[in-house]
Parts: structure tokens; C-alpha cells; sequence
């Protein structure tokens, strides 16, 4: 094999792996979270865990009444989804990594959408449906 065809043979090798690279998805991070708050008790076991959490989401109508099973997307300022989950309860604890976020969290069809800011002090966040 002559030099030129080696140095095409790395060349179109070192195109191929930049290809596979480019199209590799990012690096996930775990994200840790909880939810729950049906029943006294699964209140009082989230009150007692919320210290290990920087989030806190009150899932609610407006005139109070507790929400469940509400489908969450928390998008960093980019837009990207950085965590999607469901809630099983009207409270929704998570740990993020320091830094601004929107939330569109939808139940029963409707969305609600609310931009907050992550701190290492715990940020809480309401959020408010039609009854």
C-alpha cells in the first residue's frame, strides 16, 4: 500500500470515529428524586428527607386540592430535558444541579409551566391547575 492510500485510509478512518462520536448521546447524570404526599404518613416520610433535597413541587388546583400522578419535564435554559418523571404524589422532591430550570408538569391534560432557579438551599416551587 503506498503512503498517500495509508494517510486516505486514516484520514477516512479518523472521519468514521468522529461520525460515531458526533452521533454518541451525552453523558447522562443521575438525578436523584422522590415523591409522594397522598397520606399523612408519606407526608411526614418526605418532611423528614426533605433536607437531602434543593426542589420542592406542591402539585395543586388552585383552590387546594392535592395532585397526583403529574407527568414532570424539567428543562435546563437551553431547552434540553434534563429530567422527566412522574409524580406520584402532590409533592415531588429532586436534587439538581445548581442552575436555572423551567417545569412544565401536566395533569389531566393540562400544562403548567414555571421557570425557577436551583440553589444549594432548597427552592420551592407551586404549581397551580384550573379546578
Amino acid at each position: 500500500m503506498s503512503r498517500t492510500a495509508r494517510v486516505a485510509a486514516l484520514v477516512m478512518a479518523v472521519l468514521a470515529t468522529a461520525q460515531v462520536l458526533a452521533q454518541a448521546p451525552a453523558p447522562q447524570t443521575t438525578l436523584t428524586y422522590t415523591s409522594g404526599g397522598v397520606s399523612e404518613e408519606d407526608r411526614d416520610r418526605l418532611t423528614a428527607m426533605a433536607q437531602s433535597f434543593n426542589v420542592k413541587l406542591v402539585l395543586a388546583t388552585k383552590s387546594g386540592a392535592y395532585l397526583s400522578d403529574v407527568r414532570l419535564v424539567f428543562r435546563d435554559p437551553s431547552g434540553r430535558p434534563v429530567l422527566d418523571a412522574v409524580a406520584e404524589g402532590p409533592w415531588f422532591l429532586a436534587r439538581l444541579p445548581a442552575g436555572r430550570y423551567a417545569v412544565e408538569a401536566t395533569a389531566n391534560g393540562a400544562a403548567v409551566r414555571k421557570a425557577f432557579v436551583a440553589g444549594p438551599r432548597q427552592t420551592r416551587v407551586d404549581l397551580r391547575w384550573d379546578d
